[in-house]
């Protein structure tokens, strides 16, 4: 095997521990699912989804799946999961967005976005 397919295949394993539940009795109905996550992933190197260079268009991935009935349970089920997964993780950064912070209380700071002034330490200059 080269180095592209064993990637591949372990991005197949990653993805089916993720959604498969821990007896292993449904791996089979996630495979679909499993799939449609891989061709709907953009490439680092191509900035295109495989999706998207076969089909020549992206899905929205909400509002064609859940009006196309041929797609199957599995990919309908999942997506339903990942939508409220996202409304879940949306509320958690709303209700942590502005943290109270006590004085003295110790924080970490990104330099990432952080214009520094010439002649300051480089020491927190982002790299």
């Amino acid at each position: 095997m080269d180095g592209q397919t064993e990637w591949a295949n372990c991005n197949v394993g990653q993805i089916l521990c993720m959604v498969v539940h821990p007896d292993q009795k449904d791996w089979v109905n996630r495979v679909d699912l499993t799939e449609f996550a891989i061709n709907m992933s953009i490439s680092e190197m191509t900035n295109y989804a495989p999706f998207e260079l076969n089909s020549k268009f992206m899905l929205s991935m909400i509002k064609e799946i859940c009006l196309d009935s041929t797609i199957p349970k599995g990919v309908k089920d999942f997506m339903h999961q990942a939508l409220l997964n996202l409304a879940a993780a949306h509320n958690a950064i709303i209700e942590v967005a502005d943290p109270e912070l006590e004085k003295g209380a110790l924080v970490y700071l990104s330099t990432k976005n952080l214009n520094l002034p010439k002649g300051r330490a480089h020491k927190l200059c982002p790299k």
